[in-house]
């Protein structure tokens, strides 16, 4: 197994280059970074945005255990949508920069280098089938979307364009659109984020990047080698190899490919391949990027819903109002008679007053129209009947009690009379006093019967008046009805 401590002046020499080319062409391949030949270095992906724009950072093989030697590839893709007028000649035109920063390792030689021409052509074609149009129209033949798109290499370790590819695709799916407000079709108001909510920009799908370099598989070329290393006759493709490995390739392969695996860009960077070699690299290709663009597109789905939490939280309330970036407290009517309400209900309680519970509109109206209708009724039938029946049923009960004391006296009598045949004078005067309390009993018997008479007689002409009375609201009734 081969170090991979080998720094870049190593590069250059012819031997280290005849190396690094027969391990790569063994069989199994060796690859100094001790990766497979299917292994993809792992990628880290950061996002921004505001306002104005949208930036969204790959990094490739970066740091420790990055998988490589001599670093990483970070690559920097920024959108910023822009309201133009159409124009005719140029109906869709957008623009596409590339360019590489000063500190891009010139001194490493690539047999076939990353060049912003060659980049630039493949973001064309991506972006062209990724964004539908006419989600960028405004107003029709007057007003549009503009999209600039800046793409920045910072260091270049191998795979160049398939970070700029992967941050630009990224990019493009965190951007907003504004809402606007349309004046005429002299003027166009973009309106705050904060009042109206911005548009996240419809993408058709989300295309994977994959690139690899290419190395013969024999004397014979691409389709013709006869020696017996891997991938003979249709040559070897090695994926997302780092600068070391892209020196000594023959030259590179560009694939991408949307969500359900459909080839929508292929570069060959100039090398022909068989068909055999296209069928079967393909296929292989898709398999690699797959797992890399689900990883890309699970950390785009969760920086987004981490962004909307944050505007969410900081976005005002119903009781706030926001000057000049300055956040003021303001009192909310309704909570201010919530805490009323509340605070008179309290010194109710104190009082000992209990508030009524609060009742509907229908409610009150049975209620009303309930005490109305008693009101009508002159001094409450309820009342009168319930004195006639108390008095009725005490006068029963009354009697009741005179029956039993006068059978008990009859029984009395009767035992002295049976006993002893005649009456003593003091059992007369017991006598004579039980026959005056039977006369006072049955003295307050009659008078009894008179009160429940009077009380019949009450009842009677009750009824009769408001049988009156009914017949009367009838005929006035009837009278309304005929008008």
């Amino acid at each position: 197994m081969y170090s991979s401590t080998l720094d870049y002046p190593l590069l250059s020499s012819h031997s280290s280059q005849s190396l690094c080319l027969s391990s790569l062409l063994s069989n199994p391949t060796q690859r100094l970074s001790n990766r497979s030949r299917t292994q993809l270095r792992p990628c880290t992906l950061k996002m921004s945005r505001n306002e104005l724009y949208t930036r969204a950072t790959v990094e490739v093989g970066g740091g420790e255990g990055g998988g490589g030697t001599g670093g990483g590839t970070m690559c920097t893709a920024t959108v910023q949508p822009q309201i133009v007028r159409v124009d005719e000649r140029e109906p869709n035109c957008g623009s596409i920069s590339v360019t590489y920063s000063p500190l891009y390792p010139p001194q490493i030689p690539h047999h076939v280098p990353s060049s912003p021409t060659l980049l630039t052509s493949h973001l064309q074609r991506l972006t062209s089938l990724m964004i539908d149009n006419e989600c960028l129209c405004i107003s029709e033949g007057n007003w549009c979307f503009l999209l600039n798109i800046e793409v920045k290499g910072s260091s270049d370790n191998g795979g160049m364009d398939e970070a700029a590819c992967n941050a630009v695709v990224a990019a493009l799916e965190g951007t907003r659109l504004p809402r606007l407000d349309l004046e005429g079709t002299e003027a166009v108001a973009a309106m705050p984020r904060h009042k109206s909510g911005w548009v996240d920009l419809p993408v058709k799908y989300r295309p994977v990047v994959v690139q690899g370099g290419i190395y013969k598989g024999g004397v014979g070329g691409f389709g013709g080698g006869t020696t017996g290393v891997e991938g003979a006759g249709e040559g070897k493709v090695v994926w997302d190899p780092d600068g070391m490995e892209g020196s000594v390739a023959e030259g590179w392969i560009t694939i991408a490919y949307e969500d359900f695996g459909r080839v929508v860009m292929w570069d060959e960077g100039g090398v022909g391949i068989g068909r055999n070699g296209r069928a079967k690299w393909g296929e292989e290709g898709w398999g690699v990027g797959k797992e890399r663009g689900e990883g890309f597109r699970k950390a785009v789905k969760a920086w987004k819903e981490s962004e909307r939490a944050i505007e969410q939280a900081a976005a005002p309330q119903s009781g706030d109002k926001r000057k000049g970036g300055i956040s003021v407290d303001v009192d909310d009517a309704e909570e201010e008679g919530e805490e009323e309400r509340y605070r008179r209900m309290a010194l109710d309680f104190r009082c000992g007053h209990v508030e009524e519970r609060i009742r509907s509109k229908e409610e009150k109206e049975k209620e009303t129209g309930g005490k109305k209708k008693e009101k009508g009724k002159g001094k409450g039938k309820g009342v009168a009947l319930k004195d006639i029946v108390m008095k009725k049923a005490s006068v029963k009960k009354m009697e009741v009690e005179v029956e039993e004391e006068e059978e008990e006296e009859e029984e009395i009598v009767v035992m002295a009379t049976n006993e002893f045949g005649s009456v003593e004078e003091g059992e007369k005067e017991e006598e004579a006093e039980k026959v005056e309390k039977v006369e006072k009993v049955e003295k307050e018997k009659e008078e009894e019967v008179q009160e429940v008479e009077e009380v019949e007689k009450e009842e009677a002409e009750l009824s009769l008046s408001m049988g009156i009375k009914k017949n009367k609201k009838r005929k006035k009734t009837g009278g309304k009805g005929k008008k």
